[in-house]
């Protein structure tokens, strides 16, 4: 697993790239994505960024301190 840290509180672990690639793969997947609420969006992005770049715990808890 490649260590990833914090970016900022707009993009937490990833870079915008891999945001736009969640957005659209998500998008492509599940029709009903785009009828989501913004938050609703941005909570299943984030699973799917957790699954395809994974954070470590101890960087996770890092940031809760920060955002």
């Amino acid at each position: 697993m490649t260590k990833r840290t914090f970016k900022s509180p707009k993009y937490l672990f990833w870079d915008k790239g891999e945001w736009q690639e969640a957005a659209e793969t998500l998008a492509n997947s599940n029709p009903e994505f785009v009828d989501l609420t913004g938050k609703e969006q941005v909570s299943q992005m984030i699973g799917w960024l957790s699954d395809q770049y994974p954070v470590e715990q101890e960087e996770l808890d890092k940031a809760k301190t920060k955002v």
